[in-house]
């Protein structure tokens, strides 16, 4: 189940970041 979260996690965060430092 951690696995599977910090995968879905790896794929989620990069555009969050990327859209909240525009």
């Amino acid at each position: 189940f951690v696995g599977a979260a910090l995968k879905v996690l790896a794929n989620v965060l990069p555009p969050v970041i990327s859209w909240i430092k525009q």
